[in-house]
């Protein structure tokens, strides 16, 4: 958790030097762009909590804020978990002959395959889901403005670990705010929409100040 602060404060005084943001900014966000910052931080926590998926998101992760003259930022906690096999050992797991795949053998001795980026495409969808069906209820937003979501990835859940060739330390999904709302006025198909939103994978944190940089 204190690790979780401290990244998510370093990456809003980065934002604070590259947007050029003082105390006294001449536009501040209304109070209804707070409350459904607000709203959408639980709403995220939602979209990517337990179901039937092989997904464990710890608590209430998502914090939002406002940068002026970019939009929303949202920054989340992203864990995989194996239901049913939390307890399993590092010497139980082992690389299968497909890149970015593994077998998680548990205590029980089951066997799970494990395949990052088929995980990885279902964040994306989900991801997807969040931007279209709740983001864009966002008001007070410029057109020219954005919506994006930050997802830090800590390694996997208890006794897994984080493979640095296989997954990368965070995921930012972004999209103009023009285009949340056409695909809420239903001027955007489904597919339109998804390829309108864009994603990065970052795998270090200078790549992370990189992107951030040219993002804003």
């Amino acid at each position: 958790m204190k690790y979780r602060f401290s990244k998510f404060l370093s990456m809003m005084i980065v934002l604070f030097f590259l947007t050029g943001i003082g105390i006294a900014q001449s536009s501040r966000p209304s109070q209804e762009l707070l409350n459904d910052i607000d709203i959408m931080e639980t709403v995220l926590d939602k979209v990517l909590s337990p179901s039937n998926k092989n997904i464990f998101i710890l608590g209430t992760s998502s914090k939002g804020f406002y940068s002026q003259n970019y939009g929303v930022i949202f920054n989340t906690h992203y864990s995989f978990n194996r239901n049913g096999i939390v307890s399993v050992n590092l010497n139980n797991m082992f690389t299968s002959g497909n890149a970015g795949s593994y077998f998680i053998k548990s205590d029980e001795e089951k066997e799970e395959k494990f395949d990052i980026n088929k995980e990885l495409d279902q964040l994306k969808k989900s991801l997807t889901h969040f931007m279209g069906n709740y983001a864009s209820s966002i008001r007070d937003l410029k057109p020219d403005e954005n919506v994006s979501v930050i997802v830090d990835f800590n390694g996997f859940y208890r006794n897994y670990r984080r493979s640095k060739d296989n997954l990368p330390r965070q995921m930012i999904a972004s999209v103009s705010y023009a285009n949340l709302k056409s695909y809420r006025k239903e001027k955007l198909s489904d597919s339109a929409f998804a390829n309108k939103i864009n994603f990065t994978k970052v795998e270090d944190i200078e790549e992370d100040i990189s992107i951030l940089g040219n993002v804003i």
